[in-house]
Formats: structure tokens, C-alpha cells, sequence
């Protein structure tokens, strides 16, 4: 099954590309700049973001609890806490993007899973695991923190989705069917349904697939993308809750979002099954 979207990337890390895109004017130095992973790749090997070839790039989302004010955030130090894995593959053509969502109880080579790989293996064996399960080569790779949707959400005062049926969250809650607006703690919420219950995995799938699409069509509708406060508002909640591998750099994801401006109805999602 595929959703078509309108932007040009996924999730929270996305939806930054999208707005970089419209920040022509906006000096990098004031926008975007992540935690950076040393070693994170097997092989630093990416190619420029216009230059030729296609680019992979593996999105690991990670659980870290509640976000602490008290405390600086850090994605890379709660690997045991995997909820979710996104490749995102650009053509060599620029000329769409297609993000997999990948279960993270898909079996590898030794039976294990990519969450298991990323607990005792760190970032950089979750890589070389993904690269054999896929048959691809990664070029980047991000770890974000749930909590990355929430400050997404805060600053958009809430985004807008649709479930089809209700379901119990991880929390103990219920998600209602129908159109809602959540704020920060109940998109938290609905990427976390109860895994006690048939289907959790997909659903956390789905629901984090339409989470991207209505973040997106928040992040390019109106005056989101000429808005230099919300776009510095935004950039300072979201950066501590996002690491890179250190070739993933603002300029790079510039050089995306200028490169893919014109392609905002073509980026397919799909469901990886192994």
C-alpha cells in the first residue's frame, strides 16, 4: 500500500528539508544544526546532494520518554529504544522521493532485528545491518527522538489527523475515531499505540505515516516557509532532539530541499516486508 504526499522529505527530519528549501534568505548558521554521531557510518561514501547517483538515507526514531526541560536531550544515548526505521531514497534523477517504513521485528540474517542490532551494536552496526537487509547502500543516516513530532506540533499549535478506528495507547488512553487536532502530548499519543494490542506494529506505522503527511502540508501551506520567527522557534525545539552522522550537514540538507523544491506531489510511502 502507498500514501502520495505533498513535500519533499519525512517526519520531523522531513519537514526540516522542506523548510530549508524555503530559506533561501535565512543564513544556515541561524537555522538548522544537529547533534553530530562520530563513526556513524560504515564507510563515509555519500556523494554531494546534486551531484549524480541516488542518495539513501536511514531515519532511526527512537523513544526517549518524556522530554526533560532540566536536562539536554540525546537521541544517540537511547538506541535501546527503538520505535521506528525510515528509508528514505532519493533517485538519482530528483524527480521524486520514495520513503519505506521498515518493521523494526523484521528478522535479519542472524534472526536478530534491527533493534537489537542498534542496542548492541550502536548506530554504525544498525547501518551495516540495514544495508544487508535492504541490499542498498546508505549514504546518511539520523536518530530522532519522538519527541521531535511533539515540538514539531507545538509549533504548528497542533496538526491534523484522521484515524479510522479508535485504539488503546501505549499510556493507557484512546484515541477516538475520526478527524481530530492534536497538540504535542497527543501526537506523542497516537505514535504510541498499545503493543498489547492486534496490529500494534502496523498501526504505529500508519500512524506515524499520516503524522509526516499532515506535518508536511502544515510545513508548505500559508506563510510557514517566509516565517523567520516560527522558522528560528522551530529550529531551536527541534535540533537537540535530532543527531546525524557528520557528513549530514545543514548545507547538504539545503542543497536537498533546493534540489527537490519543484516535486512536492511525488513522494510515495510504502511498507517494507522483507
Amino acid at each position: 500500500m502507498a500514501w502520495r504526499v505533498a513535500s519533499v522529505a519525512v517526519g520531523t527530519f522531513v519537514v526540516i528539508v522542506a523548510m530549508l528549501a524555503g530559506m533561501r534568505a535565512w543564513s544556515l548558521s541561524q537555522g538548522f544544526a544537529f547533534q553530530a554521531i562520530p563513526g556513524a557510518l560504515p564507510s563515509a561514501t555519500p556523494g554531494p546532494p546534486g551531484g549524480p547517483g541516488p542518495q539513501n538515507i536511514l531515519l532511526l526514531g527512537v523513544d526517549a520518554g518524556p522530554a526533560d526541560a532540566t536536562a539536554t536531550p540525546d537521541p544517540a544515548a537511547h538506541l535501546d529504544g527503538l520505535s521506528s526505521v525510515l528509508l528514505v531514497h532519493l533517485p538519482a534523477e530528483r524527480d521524486g522521493v520514495e520513503v519505506s517504513s521498515i518493521p523494526a521485528s523484521v528478522p535479519l540474517r542472524d534472526d536478530t532485528t534491527i533493534g537489537e542490532a542498534l542496542r548492541s551494536g550502536g548506530v554504525t552496526n544498525a547501518v551495516e545491518e540495514a544495508e544487508g537487509l535492504l541490499d542498498t547502500h546508505i549514504d546518511h543516516v539520523a536518530v530522532i527522538d519522538d519527541n521531535a513530532y511533539a515540538a514539531v506540533a507545538e509549533a504548528f499549535e497542533g496538526v491534523t489527523v484522521t484515524a479510522d478506528s479508535p485504539f488503546r495507547t501505549r499510556d493507557g488512553g484512546q484515541v477516538a475515531a475520526g478527524t481530530q487536532r492534536l497538540d504535542a502530548a497527543g501526537v506523542l499519543a497516537y505514535l504510541r499505540p498499545d503493543p498489547a494490542q492486534p496490529g500494534a506494529e502496523e498501526l504505529a506505522m500508519r500512524n506515524q505515516q499520516e503524522l509526516i503527511e499532515s506535518m508536511l502540508g502544515e510545513a508548505v501551506s500559508g506563510d510557514t516557509l517566509t516565517n523567520l520567527r516560527l522558522l528560528a522557534d522551530l529550529s531551536a525545539e527541534v535540533n537537540p532532539y535530532i543527531a546525524v552522522d557528520e557528513t549530514l550537514t545543514p548545507e547538504y540538507l539545503a542543497g536537498l530541499g533546493l534540489k527537490l523544491d519543484d516535486i512536492r506531489s511525488d513522494v510515495v510511502f510504502d511498507t517494507f516486508r522483507g
